[in-house]
């Protein structure tokens, strides 16, 4: 998905397509970084308190199927990054987790077709592929 984001044309090559994916990337990290630290934390947390309580380290790419299972079964109970950001008096009104399944926000937020420019719209009915 991010690579038809990325690209406005179809003589677009790789390079400046990927050139365009960095930077949109990067932009979307600084902007929501509070977001990301608290799932790194809460992902932390949780391996650790697996790794202390079962004695094993269930995230490895080495871990049965089991110790994975009881890992996700784990992180599933974990209060959600919501609650952690609330408890530390982050703002989570206009966010949620929804808006980082594609990795970027800004591709996982509607926005009316209506309030796009001609172009903009062109692309959207018909792709980046249009010649004419």
């Amino acid at each position: 998905v991010l690579w038809f984001f990325c690209r406005h044309s179809p003589i677009d090559t790789s390079r400046v397509i990927f050139g365009r994916a960095r930077v949109l990337i990067i932009e979307d990290l600084k902007n929501y970084i509070e977001y990301y630290v608290a799932a790194i934390i809460r992902r932390l947390a949780v391996m650790a308190y697996t790794k202390d309580t079962f004695g094993s380290f269930s995230s490895d790419s080495n871990a049965t199927k089991e110790e994975k299972k009881r890992f996700e079964t784990m992180l599933l109970q974990t209060p959600s990054i919501e609650a952690f950001l609330k408890a530390n008096g982050l703002k989570t009104d206009s966010i949620s987790g929804s808006d980082f399944i594609t990795g970027l926000v800004q591709m996982n937020r509607h926005q009316p077709l209506h309030s796009k420019s001609f172009s903009q719209r062109k692309k959207h009915l018909f792709g980046g592929d249009v010649l004419y």
